[in-house]
């Protein structure tokens, strides 16, 4: 697994959700317990986190699973006539 499979993760989603998240939503709300509103909003980001680690894990495994094995080339020829 590539580490350039998680840069849309990172830089559209990670990166400008902390910004917005922590840089001005709460930051600028007047609740009172502004901590079980930053844990909320962190778990959610952890969650989607661990979403698209799995989904990247599960469509790398099942493309790495399909694909020829050395001396496997005849099964595949077979498939794509």
């Amino acid at each position: 697994m590539k580490i350039k499979y998680f840069f849309p993760l990172l830089f559209c989603y990670l990166i400008p959700t902390l910004i917005i998240g922590y840089g001005f939503v709460i930051p600028g709300t007047c609740v009172e317990t502004t901590q079980s509103l930053s844990l909320g909003f962190l778990s959610g980001w952890i969650s989607a986190v661990i979403a698209y680690a799995i989904g990247v894990f599960v469509v790398y495994k099942d493309i790495k699973s399909t694909q020829p094995q050395h001396g496997d080339i005849s099964r595949f020829a077979r498939r794509n006539r």
